[in-house]
């Protein structure tokens, strides 16, 4: 019989609130091994479903384990979305993509099967045997939903399964924009396609205006643009991490630049370190993320970014809603490791295992009916 520790029972269930959480407690493990994460959960999807939330965060728990088991580098994408919907129940999509080894199409159909492998070599360099996988199907399984992959060897694999879920229609609007950013212009900056689409979502508001660039090089010609028509970029968002101009090199030429140094900016960042928000500051920036970050922590910066004396208008007008970004002048990086070992039982063993008080804290957060864009 499976066991995760907890009764499975449906109840109320925040499925964004569960990538919020898992995505902060996977950050330090791609981190640790150089990996970038990205987390989506889709605009469009609702928040308040009927569902049992621990075997939900079991099974994407062990898809990423396993994700971050077989990729050395690059990337791994959690993606939650809406693929259709059939009467009062609305089906939705989990899916963990990553820039792994990936499997054969010969070996595809097995993989699922219990402590199967692509080959002895596989299991000498990555550990494990894939056990969490077998798990994970048999547990959407019992939630009336299915699983299923597609991977290339060399390129990676994308795990994926599907849920019809009753949604609660109760549900209050979504939280919106305050209205002290209303007309605010904004840039992304990142080579990543997949991090650009994520808050190309995200900011897609009528009272904001943003627009994207894959390069430092193109930034520039954007900003430069932007300002000789008479309408510049209030704000800069610039990833860390970036092939020929990174972001740091890129926040230098800006504020070195006459005609784009009051331009303010924010940095993004996969591969956070201690002592870098000090630098981070002392090159300018005005708040400074680890990624994968919330919508409302980047709200919350861009409020806090945009000061009265940067726009010169009324002070800002607190905007309802879980405040949880930081001013940078207030902001240490903080690294995020389990202080004690986990209490939640986990299906398997090779996967990572949250933390019972994270657990109980997404708990609390859906009984309180905590609101995030």
């Amino acid at each position: 019989m499976l066991h995760t520790g907890y009764a499975t029972a449906n109840t109320f269930l925040y499925v964004h609130l569960a990538v919020e959480e898992i995505a902060e407690l996977f950050r330090s493990r791609t981190q640790d091994k150089g990996l970038e994460f990205i987390a989506r959960y889709a605009p469009d999807l609702p928040r308040r479903f009927i569902g049992d939330p621990s075997r939900i965060w079991q099974v994407i728990i062990n898809l990423l384990g396993n994700a971050s088991k077989f990729t050395s580098d690059g990337h791994i994408y959690l993606n939650v979305e809406k693929p259709g919907k059939s009467c009062s129940n609305v089906a939705i999509k989990v899916s963990v993509s990553d820039t792994g080894i990936g499997i054969p199409t010969h070996q595809i159909a097995a993989i699922f099967e219990k402590f199967t492998q692509v080959d002895a070599s596989t299991t000498r360099r990555f550990g494990g045997t894939r056990l969490g996988l077998s798990i994970s199907k048999r547990l959407t399984e019992l939630m009336g939903g299915e699983m299923g992959m597609q991977s290339t060897v060399g390129e990676g694999s994308t795990f994926w399964f599907t849920l019809a879920l009753p949604q609660d229609t109760s549900e209050p609007p979504q939280f919106m924009p305050a209205v002290e950013l209303t007309g605010l212009r904004l840039l992304h900056v990142d080579d990543n396609p997949t991090n650009r689409f994520v808050l190309r979502e995200q900011f897609n508001h009528p009272q904001l205006r943003s627009s994207e660039c894959d390069s430092g090089k193109d930034a520039l010609e954007a900003l430069h643009a932007a300002s000789a028509k008479g309408d510049p970029f209030h704000i800069a968002i610039l990833d860390q991490a970036m092939p020929e101009m990174d972001g740091e090199t890129l926040a230098r030429a800006i504020k070195a630049d006459p005609v784009l140094r009051n331009t303010v900016l924010i940095m993004l960042s996969s591969f956070g370190r201690r002592g870098d928000a000090a630098r981070i500051e002392d090159l300018g920036f005005a708040a400074y993320l680890t990624k994968p970050v919330r919508f409302s922590q980047i709200l919350d910066a861009l409020r806090k970014a945009w000061t009265p004396s940067r726009r010169n208008a009324k002070p800002l007008v607190p905007a309802a809603g879980h405040s949880s970004a930081q001013p940078l002048d207030n902001f240490r990086h903080k690294v995020e490791c389990p202080t004690q070992a986990p209490r939640l039982t986990l299906f398997s063993h090779e996967g990572i295992c949250p933390k019972r008080g994270a657990f109980q804290r997404m708990e609390r957060e859906r009984s309180q009916a905590r609101r995030f864009y």
